[in-house]
């Protein structure tokens, strides 16, 4: 193989960076491989991590979710997790324009592997962690009886940490001694979420039909790298639409009302968040139960428990969930 093209540097180099590893090819230390190039796919890359703690994280609720990615020929790539996200109503049901606050706090962590290039000695493995804290606004907007539109805007702030060992003498003769700028570093960044949501919904036997459409613009751009050659300035999007229909029980746990709101959500992404996790499309399907208070318990109205089941191609995992309404 005379030299490495850059398809083959861009399936085992840069990969190692959140744990998106795939089928590692052979090739010989001296090529040198355009520096623009690494750069740019490593920002494709790292949009994988920084995009995921949204892009898998439908339910408004506080939840934890696993998530596996298959491989080939090398070891899967677990997600792993956690959110907390807050919308806090600052004007009544009964009012056409509703303001809200939204905020929220979470965590990632992304665990891959690679087996050697050449064959000899034991899989790479690497881990990239992420903690992010985001705050943002918005506003619903009656526009006809049962539509509503729901413009907002959301900043965040993320810090990621990689962590790569180097387990084979060709990972640290060649990946190492090379390429070493590429691991172990650490990254902060801002990520702005415009959003616009279309809500429908309507009363439906003894339940309630609710259809939303959610298109959303994740803009990173990162301020400070412990690397000159890891940064993220970048966009994805993701469209979302999905279908629920809350359907009462008829009957009560102590002083709350049972309901039992199943629901299906079909997401495209697209961008370089679409690049960095090799798939476009996610269907999730899950249930919440809700326990509806019939005087206010505290500042909570209501209080959800739900799960669901999350895949793609080559892709699977769940959520389970715990919230409130205000």
């Amino acid at each position: 193989m005379e030299g490495i093209t850059q398809r083959a540097f861009k399936m085992w180099v840069p990969l190692a960076l959140t744990g998106l590893l795939q089928l590692g090819l052979p090739a010989v230390a001296d090529d040198v491989v355009p520096a623009e190039y690494t750069r740019d796919y490593v920002e494709e890359v790292l949009n994988e991590s920084v995009n995921t703690n949204t892009l898998f994280a439908s339910q408004d609720l506080i939840s934890n979710g696993r998530f596996t990615q298959r491989r080939i020929n090398q070891p899967d790539t677990q997600y792993d997790t956690f959110r907390v996200p807050i919308e806090i109503a600052l004007a009544d049901r009964s009012q056409s324009i509703r303001p809200f606050v939204r905020t929220g706090f979470g965590l990632l962590k992304v665990t891959g592997g690679a087996t050697s290039v050449d064959g000899r000695g034991l899989n790479d493995f690497s881990v990239t962690k992420l903690v992010t804290v985001s705050s943002g606004f918005g506003a619903y907007f009656d526009i006809a009886e049962g539509l509503s539109i729901a413009p907002a805007v959301v900043v965040s702030y993320s810090h990621l940490r990689n962590d790569y060992d180097f387990n084979n003498p060709y990972s640290r003769d060649v990946l190492e001694t090379k390429y070493g700028e590429f691991y172990n570093w650490g990254l902060d960044l801002f990520t702005y979420t415009p959003q616009m949501r279309i809500v429908y919904e309507r009363p439906l036997t003894t339940g309630c039909f609710r259809y939303t459409v959610a298109v959303s613009q994740l803009f990173n751009d990162s301020f400070h790298s412990g690397s000159a050659n890891v940064k993220i300035n970048s966009s994805s999007g993701l469209v979302s639409n999905r279908v629920e229909y809350q359907h009462d029980l008829g009957v009560s746990l102590a002083s709350a009302a049972l309901a039992l709101q199943p629901f299906f959500q079909w997401g495209n992404i697209s961008g370089k968040a679409a690049s960095g996790l090799n798939f476009v499309n996610m269907f999730e399907v899950g249930a919440d139960w809700i326990f509806k208070f019939k005087e206010k318990f505290g500042p909570l109205s209501a209080v959800y428990v739900g799960a669901s089941y999350v895949s793609g191609d080559n892709f699977e995992g769940y959520h389970i969930g715990l919230g409130g309404r205000f």
